[in-house]
């Protein structure tokens, strides 16, 4: 079993020139991400969600984090069917059905601007996982807009997403 900083190292050094980036940030992203993808060992959920120009992101993570055959199905779902366009006034309401259909608790999984509806509903809980763009707050990994690789940067945060979530279903990586 490898602690988190060589764990997420080792995959970057396998994965090549796309995930240099991310070596600078391991000590960053890797105790921010084992720190919340941890909660799955407690039997939460992940609601994933983002802002408009992000959605693309959340079918490709969805897609990707429960369509391996070697592990089972992992607890990220997505508020899709949902009409949240004002759930700002039915906040309360919305909080009653995800404790209801999540007992065992939910962590949001936010990726976007800071300044979208979806922003200020993952804010609300404290163990939410952020990716805020150019905005940056405790308990959250920031990444810039105007970076012209920030696509690029948002897949292989998914890809290291998924090989933590082996790396803690197998443990493989300390918590």
């Amino acid at each position: 079993m490898q602690d988190s900083s060589n764990f997420i190292k080792d995959f970057i050094d396998k994965q090549g020139l796309f995930y240099n980036w991310l070596d600078s940030r391991r000590f960053e992203i890797g105790p921010f991400l084992m720190t919340r993808l941890s909660f799955l060992l407690d039997g939460k959920s992940f609601i994933v969600i983002t802002d408009d120009e992000r959605i693309w992101f959340e079918e490709y993570f969805l897609n990707l984090v429960n369509s391996k055959s070697t592990r089972p199905l992992v607890p990220f779902f997505s508020l899709k069917g949902f009409k949240l366009d004002n759930y700002d006034k039915n906040e309360d309401l919305l909080d009653d059905l995800l404790n209801i259909a999540f007992p065992d608790g939910y962590v949001y999984f936010y990726v976007g601007k800071d300044n979208s509806k979806m922003a200020k509903l993952a804010k609300s809980k404290d163990n939410s996982l952020l990716f805020i763009f150019d905005e940056e707050y405790d308990n959250s990994f920031c990444i810039k807009s105007n970076d012209e690789h920030k696509d690029i940067k948002l897949i292989t945060i998914a890809q290291l997403i998924n090989v933590c979530i082996d790396g803690i279903i197998f443990s493989r990586v300390k918590i």
